[in-house]
């Protein structure tokens, strides 16, 4: 008996295309927990991507980057619909005990950096086989960020998805970067005119700037696509774009993802790869249409714009509210709403002045203001 429920479990990863190197780590795997764990545990942990088991394989396995790449959506059953969505089906999925800076993200990210730079994930010289692996794996970004989501809104407390990730920071011991540009996360209608700031980002961690959440700064929710979108009875996700109206999409304009290159902030020139985030992230290709059509100008309609920032342009009007981290958040949250508007157009004065000067976050300008006015 014991035999065939090891053959059971051999015949599943040879099944799911691994390779004979990973085939051996997992052997060593069912010997040393199948007195721990029933057959169907150890199976869903091979169906669980990023489990403890499944990243040991990722990691022993001989495939080639790429080849490592393809595996994983082939498991998934990614497959890119007639509106260019990626839709998931079949038995795989994150696992769920998968932390936003977990083990395995750190080398899918890695694999997809050794696939695709220096030429990087936009289809231009490239084979064509490269160039679909390029589109899945840009689309794929989408639902690593939904998975880092449902992690923190499930396993940790809080009234708010900022309070429940402050609990997840310091739960898990980590630091969090707030030093990037949120501009491209606070877009605004093009029929209406910016007026401050809605959303903040935060990246984790610190140095890797992996994950990312947008915060939305009043109500303290995170701002995503998948609160957006509607899930159809099939469990693949509605993409008409004939089916939402634009004027609602505030979060798929400005939701957050996944980076697999390494976006710039406070220790850019740290960075070995530091033209990775424009390769792989900013330089992609193109998104599903729907949130296309939202984020581009046609002809007699409206769109979700980017506002201007301060830093190129003298009337510009953009600077992030967030820079230091909860203490901006928390100043920006004393200032009244009737007075919103008018105190951040003398924060963005305030920017510009001290140029070349770093933008020093709210709660620096909020300290000062307070004690002039």
């Amino acid at each position: 008996m014991k035999n065939l429920t090891e053959q059971k479990l051999i015949t599943a990863a040879v099944a799911a295309g691994w390779d004979r190197n990973a085939i051996k780590a997992w052997k060593k795997i069912i010997k040393k927990e199948a007195c721990k764990r029933s057959t169907a545990d150890l199976l869903l942990q091979l169906e669980q991507i990023g489990s403890d088991s499944y990243t040991r394989l990722f990691t022993k396995s001989r495939l080639l980057p790429m080849e490592k790449l393809e595996l994983v959506l082939k498991q998934m059953q990614a497959q890119i619909d007639q509106n260019g969505f990626l839709q998931l089906a079949g038995d795989y999925r994150l696992s769920p005990s998968m932390p936003p800076h977990g083990r395995f993200l750190k080398l899918f990210r890695k694999a997809v950096r050794q696939t695709f730079l220096p030429q990087g994930l936009r289809p231009v010289y490239q084979s064509k086989r490269k160039n679909e692996l390029a589109i899945k794996i840009h689309l794929f970004r989408s639902y690593l960020d939904r998975h880092n989501l449902w992690y923190v809104r499930q396993y940790f407390p809080g009234n708010t998805d900022w309070e429940k990730l402050q609990n997840y920071q310091r739960q898990a011991k980590i630091k969090f970067d707030y030093s990037t540009d949120a501009r491209l996360h606070n877009r605004y209608l093009s029929n209406q005119d910016f007026t401050y700031p809605q959303n903040m980002k935060i990246q984790v961690t610190k140095w890797r700037r992996m994950s990312e959440f947008i915060v939305n700064l009043e109500t303290g929710k995170f701002v995503s696509e998948w609160d957006f979108y509607q899930q159809q009875a099939n469990g693949n996700i509605n993409a008409v774009l004939a089916d939402y109206q634009v004027s609602a999409g505030a979060a798929v304009a400005n939701t957050g993802s996944f980076n697999y290159g390494l976006p710039k902030g406070k220790y850019a020139w740290l960075l070995r790869f530091s033209h990775s985030h424009q390769l792989l992230d900013v330089k992609h290709p193109t998104d599903p249409q729907l949130r296309y059509q939202f984020n581009h100008a046609k002809a007699s309609h409206y769109y979700w714009k980017s506002p201007q920032t301060y830093l190129k342009d003298s009337k510009g009007g953009y600077a992030d509210i967030v820079k230091k981290g909860p203490v901006d958040f928390l100043a920006w949250q004393q200032v009244p709403l009737d007075q919103k508007k008018e105190i951040y157009q003398a924060f963005v004065v305030s920017c510009r002045k001290r140029l070349p000067k770093k933008n020093p976050g709210f709660a620096f300008f909020w300290q000062h203001y307070q004690t002039i006015y």
